[in-house]
């Protein structure tokens, strides 16, 4: 019993560092796009980047190596009838595959070969070897998964075949028959009548290829894949804005829905033809490389991740909506009234609709004091003839000692962000919607606020907004809270509870600025607590970290506003604050 215990606690004491370590960091997140990695590098199916070729011998027939990716030689190739040459490479169909003895109202019963045809029930396989074997009994092939992505993004490289945002009229997807006027994810909202619909229905949902439904309707899966590396979507995905990008691919669930379509390296052009179609393509893909590198995503994938069937957000027969889909990410809301546009105002006498005049500053100030107890700071119009004291994508927080400044409303995000890319520009906004700006060092953060007249908020600053007049525990009071803000917790696969990750895994990622509406407080600053970490200036030349990011371990203690992190987390983001006008 005494050497029992001895090795019990000896074991016990090589294991607490490692508890430690999983409940004071934060999980390093899996690749699941090509743009999570680096930008000659690709997302690998065990979801880490490495490089996808090295030299020509690494990729298929008709395609070379660019920058460590595998792009189309183009040397001009000549297709059949049912087919679309896509860069003078490879043949795909233009259509999704379906029976011989398909219908539009039935799938039909002959397995002899896979046909490429408009307005008929597209193939569901059991299998890909089924798929293949249909394929090849038709002279072609599965499309590899460089052949299918390419195919799908277009000429233009956009996240879906038909551009960059997604709409759920032009493809066929659960969205697209909501019992309301169809917008992404009214399917929530008001239910919807979502089905399957013959090959070519929806006349907008192509590429200037002119392939059809490789968005939607039913997934697809590619040469030497299985239910996991399907690709496109299906009539069915409860999230529809992330599972039918071209990009997506499951990896660790298997879908329902399971279709494909079939390719070929097509008949070799004549010498001009493939000379003149070679230069043209050889510089349209090389911008294809670079432009896939630079898109950016708002899904990182866990560490582990349960595969339970249709747990990835398509839903079965039974049309029950997945464990997280509550939690969906593009159901963005308002969660405020846009601010009137206000602007300075000079010392020169001013007389509003009202005949109130205002002769200098000191005065404008007085009155401005009286708005803000009669109506609060956001209500102070320009023609109150005042200076409002922060600008309009901040917000004023001012306690009882009288000490008052002005932090951004939201996360710092790219001036050209939108809610699936994270932008590039240098230039930083505070708006509601769009990925925030990550990662980020401390000089570039620093640079970035001071190029809009903002600075770095200071560590007092940051803990004051956070906290609240109430000098709360979190933002949104003392307790801690799994589904309020974004962090590991929030998408658990078990209904949310702190430290529901551990027991059920979850699919945690950063979402949109303003994405959980109740992740704010009286001040009205929203994210503080979770989604990224933010950097403060503390002067003593380390980079300081506050508020939790979306996946850390322990996000009860991590996101509290009194904790302070050195230790060079992932997740690197900020905001910026400003002193009053």
């Amino acid at each position: 019993m005494k050497l029992w215990r001895g090795k019990c606690c000896k074991d016990l004491w090589l294991f607490l560092p490692a508890c430690l370590c999983f409940l004071f960091s934060c999980v390093k997140e899996k690749c699941r796009f090509n743009s999570d990695c680096p930008n000659d590098m690709v997302c690998k199916p065990d979801g880490t980047c490495g490089y996808e070729c090295t030299g020509d011998s690494d990729c298929q027939e008709n395609f070379r190596c660019v920058g460590h990716r595998c792009v189309p030689k183009g040397q001009g190739i000549r297709c059949p009838e049912d087919m679309v040459a896509i860069q003078g490479s490879f043949c795909i169909d233009r259509y999704e595959a379906s029976r011989p003895d398909a219908t539009a109202t039935s799938q039909g019963t002959d397995n002899s070969k896979a046909m490429s045809r408009p307005g008929v029930l597209p193939w569901l396989v059991s299998s890909n070897a089924e798929a293949q074997s249909a394929c090849e009994a038709a002279g072609k092939r599965l499309c590899t998964p460089q052949e299918w992505e390419i195919a799908c993004k277009g000429p233009k490289n956009t996240v879906y075949a038909y551009g960059d945002t997604y709409d759920p009229k032009v493809c066929n997807g659960i969205d697209t028959f909501c019992r309301c006027d169809p917008y992404p994810h009214c399917y929530d909202d008001c239910g919807a009548d979502f089905h399957l619909a013959p090959t070519g229905s929806f006349e907008d949902c192509k590429n200037d290829w002119g392939v059809y439904d490789m968005n939607g309707n039913v997934w697809e899966h590619v040469l030497g894949g299985d239910g996991r590396n399907v690709r496109g979507g299906a009539y069915n995905c409860h999230d529809s804005v992330t599972l039918h990008r071209c990009d997506y691919v499951p990896r660790t669930w298997t879908p329902s829905a399971l279709g494909f379509r079939c390719c070929s390296s097509g008949e070799t052009g004549g010498a001009d033809e493939a000379f003149e179609r070679a230069e043209d393509v050889a510089t349209i893909s090389e911008h294809v490389v670079e432009a896939d590198a630079m898109q950016i995503t708002d899904i990182e994938m866990p560490d582990e991740v349960s595969e339970v069937v249709e747990q990835g957000g398509c839903i079965g027969g039974d049309e029950t909506p997945d464990t997280w889909s509550s939690f969906d990410l593009a159901h963005e809301r308002d969660v405020w009234s846009d601010l009137d546009s206000r602007m300075d105002i000079s010392d020169a006498q001013i007389k509003d609709d009202r005949g109130i005049e205002f002769f200098d500053k000191e005065e404008q100030f007085e009155v401005l004091e009286i708005i803000e107890e009669e109506r609060g700071w956001d209500n102070a119009k320009l023609d109150d003839g005042v200076i409002p004291p922060c600008p309009d994508d901040m917000v004023l927080v001012q306690l009882q000692t009288g000490w008052r400044f002005c932090i951004d409303r939201f996360e710092a995000s790219h001036s050209d962000a939108t809610g699936t890319s994270k932008g590039s520009s240098p230039i930083p906004a505070s708006r509601q919607g769009v990925l925030p700006w990550y990662p980020v060092d401390f000089q570039t953060a620093k640079t970035a606020c001071e190029s809009v007249s903002k600075r770095l908020c200071r560590p007092e600053e940051w803990f004051e907004a956070c906290s609240g007049p109430d000098h709360t525990v979190y933002s949104y009071g003392n307790n801690y809270s799994a589904t309020i803000c974004n962090g590991i917790d929030a998408f658990c696969h078990c209904d949310p509870y702190p430290h529901c990750y551990p027991v059920c895994g979850a699919d945690f990622h950063v979402v949109p600025t303003g994405t959980f509406p109740d992740c704010t407080n009286e001040w009205g600053v929203y994210d503080i607590n979770g989604n990224v970490w933010e950097l403060v200036d503390y002067g003593d030349g380390l980079e300081h970290f506050r508020g939790g990011a979306y996946n850390c371990g322990d996000s009860e203690a991590l996101h509290r506003c009194d904790y302070d992190a050195t230790w060079n987390p992932s997740a690197k983001g900020f905001r910026c604050c400003k002193d009053v006008n």
